[in-house]
């Protein structure tokens, strides 16, 4: 992952549409990557991650606890729970409708108009993520969606407002663009960007034991569907074929979210079948048992230096919260 960045200095328009794309791919509602090959890091975030306490890779001992060192977190591999979730820092709607807003202002002041879709806590959340941002998987949401974001969790009504934007007269994107330079000067944005939340990869780990020969038994359940590029272990779509198959992705410049597609009945069935056969295998119990351990060495080794990053960003982002209700973009 990327720490998500608005602009960089030159903030030229070719640099907004980056900002842009870089948004669509860590979106600000929902999870937009399964579990994939980054399977030695801690999780995978839906959060704009700052910079962060860095561990290194290590074998993850056993830990028998159900409960973090803090307190804060309860063992449950149904909801991903891991003992870093509350560290994760500011989710990456709440940064861009704090930049937005700024935007807002710059633009409302020379008589334009510019739209903000207002933030709702609701946008770190997802009924199929994780509290530290993984996209969850099991026979009930493959069910029910397949390899899909749910639809609910799209960012599509922001790329309809972009498309709206893009139509915009030449002198309206160029007083955007300036505004948008102006906006990550603002010392709140740059608070809430980088606000304490640790990386994905604080808390890196070896490829447990076992797991080599859990995915051979995932590889022979998913025999039956006789997909012949099945990959060597479940990783998102089993295999690029029925990625392509599956996902028709019609990319930012179709305005289109990326990330949600139709779901046929064959992909339930795929989806069912592989989430069963992770399960079966024992693939996810050991790819969970492996992450909450190491996820709870981690915040017994940094528990100090962890509750003093949670403690900065919760303030930044009260702060944020009461920014963006004073303009008019925050709804509970």
């Amino acid at each position: 992952f990327v720490t998500f960045k608005l602009l960089n200095n030159s903030g030229s328009q070719k640099n907004f549409h980056s900002y842009r794309k870089l948004t669509i791919m860590q979106t600000a509602k929902a999870v937009i990557l399964r579990p994939v090959a980054a399977f030695f890091c801690l999780c995978l975030c839906i959060y704009c991650c700052g910079c962060g306490i860095i561990g290194s890779k290590q074998s993850a001992p056993s830990v028998s606890a159900t409960v973090s060192p803090d307190g804060l977190v309860t063992k449950n591999q149904e909801t991903w729970a891991l003992a870093t979730d509350p560290y994760v820092g500011s989710n990456n709607g709440m940064i861009v409708a704090v930049t937005e807003t700024y935007i807002q202002i710059c633009m409302n002041k020379q008589g334009l108009s510019y739209e903000v879709e207002p933030y709702s806590p609701s946008q770190g959340t997802s009924i199929v993520a994780s509290g530290g941002g993984r996209l969850l998987f099991n026979e009930k949401i493959a069910a029910k969606y397949g390899y899909s974001v749910p639809r609910e969790d799209s960012i599509q009504p922001r790329l309809d407002r972009w498309k709206k934007q893009d139509q915009q007269p030449q002198a309206w994107k160029q007083a955007q663009e300036k505004c948008s330079q102006e906006a990550t000067k603002e010392p709140l944005a740059q608070q809430i960007e980088h606000d304490g939340g640790i990386s994905p990869s604080s808390a890196q780990y070896s490829e447990p034991d076992g797991l080599k020969e859990a995915a051979q038994r995932w590889r022979k359940c998913m025999e039956p569907l006789g997909i012949t590029d099945l990959a060597e272990h479940p990783d998102g779509i089993p295999s690029k074929s029925l990625y392509d198959k599956f996902n028709g992705v019609s990319g930012e410049v179709q305005y289109k979210d990326p990330f949600v597609h139709p779901v046929s009945a064959y992909e339930l069935k795929v989806a069912t079948q592989d989430a069963r056969c992770r399960t079966e295998s024992g693939y996810t119990k050991l790819q969970y048992e492996t992450e909450w351990s190491a996820s709870y060495v981690y915040v017994q080794k940094h528990l100090s230096e962890l509750t003093a990053l949670r403690q900065k960003s919760q303030k930044i982002q009260a702060k944020a919260v009461e920014f963006l209700k004073a303009n008019g973009n925050y709804v509970s």
